[in-house]
């Protein structure tokens, strides 16, 4: 991820070798990758889960139960008129 530049990181929190946790986690120590907005779309629908991204750093959550494709390009609109 260092080698690129993104400008929003869509990902789960369940993954094979690496959770969400982690790879946020991971963002937010890394200095390339410090500011890249994150959004967690996960089937984890708990508040903890939540609270824990976003006190990682991710600037959204939506559970893919109630996804809608709007919902999503929504959020990165947003997130990409702050820069």
């Amino acid at each position: 991820m260092k080698n690129r530049k993104y400008d929003v990181i869509v990902t789960d929190i369940k993954m094979p070798r690496m959770d969400g946790f982690v790879l946020i986690h991971n963002m937010r120590h890394t200095e390339e990758l410090i500011n890249i907005p994150v959004i967690v779309i996960s089937s984890v629908f708990e508040a903890d889960t939540k609270d824990k991204v976003a006190i990682l750093g991710a600037q959204g959550y939506i559970v893919k139960s109630d996804f809608e494709r709007e919902n999503l390009v929504e959020k990165v609109r947003e997130l990409l008129n702050d820069k």
